[in-house]
């Protein structure tokens, strides 16, 4: 008991999130979101379904923090997650539910990520010290997936008193 498995789905796609609070399937008119592969705006019957029975709740992140767990995958974990894989690391790192004093399991997953995507969301986050943008051609010698892009550190804290503003817009 107290435990309980949540959905995580991007801001503006929050479908099953809403269509659990609803107790009925309900559209969203969703937007755009770099998670793709999350980019669903009503659930299906059979899912709901089976969502409604097993699921303790739907929460959501946005793109920022989406981008800001693919950073700190490959920075902290060496692994390289596509966006919507990275939801639910996202959800945990940006407080969308209270992990205090919890053993919290996260899914990460997928790395069918757009190259350019990719590169930029770990750009983004260099200014926290995940990962350093260095001369162009430095990461790929060191077979890092972004050319100017290299690894910083390892080892995590997931305790953080704020949050940062995101990466910076393209």
């Amino acid at each position: 008991r107290g435990s309980g498995v949540f959905a995580v789905e991007p801001e503006g796609f929050e479908d099953t999130k809403r269509s659990l609070e609803k107790g009925a399937p309900v559209t969203v008119e969703g937007g755009r979101t770099i998670c793709d592969a999350l980019a669903v705006n009503r659930p299906g019957a059979l899912t709901f379904g089976i969502n409604a029975r097993l699921l303790a709740g739907g929460l959501c992140v946005s793109d920022s923090a989406a981008a800001r767990a693919m950073a700190i995958a490959f920075a902290h974990f060496k692994l390289v997650v596509e966006p919507g894989g990275a939801v639910a690391l996202a959800a945990a790192l940006s407080q969308a539910f209270d992990v205090r004093g919890k053993t919290v399991a996260v899914i990460c997953s997928g790395g069918n990520v757009d190259k350019d995507l990719y590169c930029r969301a770990l750009r983004g986050w260099a200014g926290l010290g995940l990962v350093r943008v260095g001369a162009l051609g430095e990461g790929r010698r060191s077979g890092m997936p972004c050319p100017d892009v290299r690894l910083v550190g390892a080892g995590i804290q997931l305790e953080w008193s704020g949050e940062p503003t995101g990466p910076p817009a393209d």
